[in-house]
């Protein structure tokens, strides 16, 4: 994003994700918003991401279930993944989706060890 690297800010994923989903940022107590471009740099390669799930997915993907959109960005590309697979579904909380797999399955590993 522009204005963050030219003020000098370094966003991690999770900043820019919490910056998309509240349509900007607070800099030295200032709301800005975001910079012009920022939706289209953000969905730059989704177009890639989509020929590519197209490609692989038997029946170019319209025999799926769902679509399960996880991960930083995920309000900022459901929309547009919504537009080619309807059936998309964004995870409460997104980006930490994967973080709450993980434990889940280390729990159940954690259980198993134990007899529970």
């Amino acid at each position: 994003m522009g204005w963050p690297r030219a003020c000098g800010l370094e966003l991690s994923l999770h900043d820019v994700d919490l910056a998309v989903r509240r349509g900007g940022l607070t800099v030295e107590g200032e709301r800005r918003t975001l910079p012009p471009g920022s939706a289209e740099a953000l969905t730059k390669g989704l177009e890639t991401v989509v020929t590519t799930g197209r490609s692989l997915w038997p029946n170019g993907g319209r025999g799926l279930d769902a679509l399960v959109v996880g991960g930083g960005g995920a309000h900022v590309l459901a929309e547009p993944l919504r537009r080619a697979f309807p059936h998309a579904v964004v995870l409460n909380q997104p980006q930490l989706a994967g973080a709450r797999g993980f434990y889940a399955m280390a729990a159940t590993a954690a259980a198993a060890r134990r007899g529970a």
